[in-house]
């Protein structure tokens, strides 16, 4: 059995206060050793599966797994393990010998066959090293996991994009973020992603047209492991969370840069259809009518901005949206040739403004 003492020594440090009465991650480390050495690699797992998500960068915990998955007949997710540990090892200047002894054994077992619990797995991994910041390990890791995933490639072509995007590889990310794509059309988180990626190089053009495609893939898509795995991933990823509602805003705010006014209007529509109670959609689509010229529906929804504002809302915001609102109906009023009600408003204001 291998030993790596610094990764030994680094789950030490990080073990609870020794007065409580939990394991240290060390001492759950040997406990879950020597239950594999008994054979009882079901109990070994449910303590390697803790130490996965408590430790996840520690290759030791993964090659664990690894021997305890393939005592227990899980070929497939032991190779995801042993790659992992053999991606982290390598970073820590640790005996690989060991490791790759055991993913060359693995290599010769694997079939065709891509079982869930090595989908899972392999997901559950990356999700761990992308929050973690271990991007370089993610992507060895997805890029030799790809050639035995069959039918789930896109989820491993998601997390590699995701990886590249998070260290600044944006090229790299939108090549990998396309062929999930094509790889599964209705994979709409690597759609999302990608137009990301796509505006951070740069190309609001082959952002929009991502936008557009995750638009209408989000509206169609059926809940399932796939998607579900999905979703995950983007959520580990920093700033790459998604929100129905933050995406409205997202593809209007782009549309309306590139003079799709019309089109940023009908996007916020949707919104309101979900959120009719949304009063910063209802000011930024009063905003968009304004700037096109539509200045009695511009009224309109600045009133509905205003009806629905709450108090919640004036507090969060720097500055304060009811004034936005109040400033936005002043120029609409003037727009309007209705100046001494904008006139009337504004003296409003600054008797408001000086008592405050």
């Amino acid at each position: 059995m291998v030993h790596y003492p610094l990764v030994r020594k680094a789950m030490t440090d990080t073990a609870l206060p020794p007065q409580t009465e939990t394991p240290t991650l060390a001492q759950l480390a040997d406990r879950a050793e020597q239950l594999l050495a008994h054979g009882r690699s079901h109990d070994a797992l449910a303590i390697l599966d803790q130490l996965a998500e408590r430790a996840p960068s520690e290759p030791q915990v993964y090659y664990l797994r690894a021997q305890a998955t393939r005592q227990a007949g899980g070929v497939k997710a032991a190779f995801v393990d042993v790659r992992t540990a053999l991606a982290l090892a390598r970073r820590q200047g640790l005996d690989l010998r060991a490791l790759q002894a055991l993913s060359d054994e693995l290599t010769q077992e694997l079939s065709d066959e891509v079982p869930l619990l090595a989908v899972s797995r392999a997901t559950a991994t990356l999700r761990r090293l992308i929050a973690d910041d271990k991007q370089r390990a993610a992507e060895e890791l997805t890029d030799t996991l790809l050639p035995h995933f069959g039918t789930y490639r896109a989820l491993l072509q998601l997390a590699a994009g995701l990886s590249r995007f998070s260290r600044g590889r944006a090229d790299q990310a939108i090549a990998d973020l396309e062929a999930a794509v094509e790889s599964s059309p209705s994979l709409w988180p690597a759609a999302y992603a990608c137009g990301h990626a796509l505006l951070s190089v740069g190309d609001r053009q082959g952002a929009l047209a991502a936008f557009a495609h995750t638009a209408v893939q989000h509206r169609q898509a059926v809940s399932g492991f796939v998607l579900s795995e999905a979703e995950d991933l983007l959520l580990a990823t920093a700033g790459l969370a998604f929100s129905a509602r933050g995406f409205g805003f997202e593809r209007a705010s782009l549309l309306h840069s590139l003079g799709h006014s019309d089109e940023a209007i009908a996007v916020l529509n949707e919104l309101l259809r979900d959120e009719p109670e949304a009063a910063d959609a209802h000011l930024s689509k009063a905003v968009l009518l304004k700037q096109s010229g539509r200045l009695e529906e511009a009224l309109d929804s600045l009133q509905l901005a205003e009806s629905t504002l709450r108090p919640e809302d004036r507090r969060q915001e720097i500055e304060d949206p009811l004034r936005r609102i109040q400033l936005l109906r002043i120029e609409v009023l003037h727009g309007l040739l209705r100046h001494d009600e904008a006139q009337a408003l504004a003296e409003q204001l600054a008797t408001v403004s000086e008592s405050a």
